[in-house]
């Protein structure tokens, strides 16, 4: 579905190159300063870069933007939502591409699905009408989630969407990521939490100063070395539920040379 070839942007990252399948959750990990969210906003063509980023076959640059902005959902890092709009009209931004360039926008049935659709999702329904500036951090950050939900798009890329969630938060927008995923969408994420990353995605790519370090299944990749090699620390390696899992333990430097 997605198949990057050579990407490069400039001083940041340096001639990635890797697929996204559809119904697959990807992860983009790597200590910070590694070039994850430069790598994903080249991915949106939101930053200047070399090399083709391919979605279905399709050059994502030679695009129309409101053709794009159907193929594709972006989820920014941060929080820097302040308008004092509705939740549920903040949502609904997220249906603006499938709408018409000119005239007044109005809301279809599909339209209204898919926002009451995004908005239960991100557990969102009761309070839609509450303006944002009113929410907290994290429930902000589920509001910015959903308007990208509701784009319906085959592809979505989220930059850290966990960062400013509680443990059951978090553990609900992994599981409707995978749910995303199994549901046919791609999904590519960059996450800083390994445990997570360990537990839900199905690959992960390790990224350190720019560049692959390693990609591969989150077994082959959150290795003892690797870890201790980019990360500098040492992890706790197990299986429970038959999923396996790495939680980071204690600070570890690599040995001087």
């Amino acid at each position: 579905m997605l198949s990057i070839d050579a990407l490069q942007v400039q001083s940041r990252i340096h001639a990635l190159s890797f697929d996204v399948r559809a119904g697959e959750l990807f992860a983009l990990i790597g200590p910070n300063g590694a070039g994850k969210s430069s790598a994903l906003k080249a991915l949106a063509q939101l930053l200047p870069h070399q090399g083709r980023v391919l979605l279905q076959g399709e050059d994502l640059a030679a695009m129309a933007p409101a053709q794009r902005a159907r193929r594709l959902a972006y989820l920014a890092q941060g929080d820097a939502v302040a308008w004092p709009l509705a939740v549920r009209d903040f949502v609904a931004l997220g249906r603006i591409p499938h709408q018409r360039r000119w005239g007044p926008r109005v809301l279809g049935a599909a339209d209204n699905a898919a926002i009451d659709a995004a908005l239960a999702a991100m557990h969102l329904s009761a309070m839609q009408q509450r303006s944002l500036d009113q929410l907290s951090g994290g429930e902000r950050a589920r509001a910015r989630l959903a308007r990208a939900l509701a784009v319906e798009a085959p592809l979505l890329l989220a930059d850290e969407p966990v960062s400013a969630l509680d443990p059951f938060h978090q553990l609900s927008v992994m599981e409707l990521l995978r749910a995303q995923c199994n549901a046919g969408r791609a999904v590519v994420v960059v996450l800083h939490d390994l445990t997570l990353a360990s537990r839900f995605c199905d690959r992960v790519l390790l990224l350190d100063q720019g560049r692959a370090v390693a990609c591969g299944a989150p077994r082959s990749v959150l290795t003892p070395a690797h870890l201790q090699n980019v990360y500098q620390v040492q992890a706790m390696h197990g299986e429970h539920e038959s999923q396996g899992y790495v939680v980071p333990w204690r600070c570890q430097p690599p040995p001087a040379v």
